[in-house]
């Protein structure tokens, strides 16, 4: 018998999901590719019912799920448990899923072939716009870039070095890059954050400005959804950027050896952005283009530098 080539592999990390978990893997194995795809899933320790909903979805569909059981090591390492998994597997494309979304029937096969198209000679991610909706799936905005005022075409390096516009669940990656992403390290500040941050200086990064996905906001969301306006106690917030810093420090001690000098000068800039002086910082700023989508996120970045105490 022929043996069936291992393509694509859907990774899902979960924790305490039970109360959406059952729609979101309905949603995602009504795909039409559900015959060649793979739910790899690693439930993190949970406390409710969610070990025993896996696991009856595993009995119903065998060939479609393998679970993963282990301690709480939260949810980068916990999707990059997976992504060396589906590895390991040989498999060539990779999606990201949340336990509490629900997926649109054409999301995989709008993804799977874009992937496809763009093969494995080179790192290569696409994303995709998002419906925001409630607990009840009642729509409060029709996409996601629009509810935050974010700019999905912002990602060369010196933009997703201080923020973040890939979303994990939109997500597809190839074999290419996975390998080069993987292991992600602790200082990541997310796992999307870091596959797009290698993707943009090793790769190509494509968007696809569709929403393909219902983001469910919950009192329980890991990341979750919000608003993007003027909030004068996140002005006045400490500024900690360090975690920025340490994810950048760690970028360049993984990849030095690959990147070229312009990735090099920006990321050494990065590293010593906030060991300089306030007004060499807003030169740095101006010169290497860290800026945030939109004028009031970056009103309040660099209100935060001149006026604010930093750690």
């Amino acid at each position: 018998m022929k043996k069936l080539k291992k393509e694509l592999a859907i990774l899902m990390a979960t924790y305490n999901g039970e109360n959406y978990i059952e729609e979101m893997l309905d949603s995602l194995l009504k795909t039409q590719n559900r015959i060649s795809l793979v739910v790899f899933v690693r439930d993190d320790g949970s406390k409710d019912r969610t070990e025993s909903i896996l696991k009856r979805y595993s009995i119903q569909y065998p060939e479609n799920i393998v679970l993963f059981f282990g301690e709480n090591m939260g949810p980068i390492q916990g999707f990059d448990f997976l992504i060396k998994k589906a590895l390991d597997e040989g498999y060539e494309y990779f999606m990201f899923a949340d336990q509490d979304d629900i997926w649109s029937e054409e999301k995989v096969d709008i993804l799977y072939e874009r992937l496809k198209q763009a093969g494995n000679s080179n790192p290569f991610l696409i994303h995709h716009d998002l419906a925001v909706v409630n607990e009840k799936l009642e729509m409060m905005d029709p996409s996601f870039w629009h509810y935050q005022n974010l700019n999905p075409c912002n990602v060369g390096l010196n933009r997703l070095l201080i923020q973040n516009v890939v979303t994990g669940c939109t997500i597809g990656i190839n074999r290419k890059l996975a390998l080069l992403a993987s292991p992600i390290p602790k200082e990541a500040i997310m796992h999307d954050w870091w596959i797009a941050l290698v993707a943009s200086a090793f790769g190509k990064i494509d968007v696809i400005k569709k929403p393909l996905v219902f983001y469910r906001q919950h009192s329980t969301n890991t990341i979750g959804a919000q608003k993007n306006k003027i909030q004068i106690n996140k002005i006045k917030a400490q500024l900690n950027l360090s975690k920025y810093t340490n994810q950048a420090n760690a970028f360049y001690r993984r990849y030095v050896d690959i990147m070229n000098e312009k990735q090099s000068r920006e990321i050494i800039s990065f590293v010593n952005f906030f060991t300089a002086s306030r007004l060499k910082v807003i030169f740095m700023i101006f010169i290497f283009s860290f800026y945030k989508s939109g004028v009031l996120r970056n009103v309040g970045f660099i209100l935060k530098i001149l006026f604010q105490k930093r750690v």
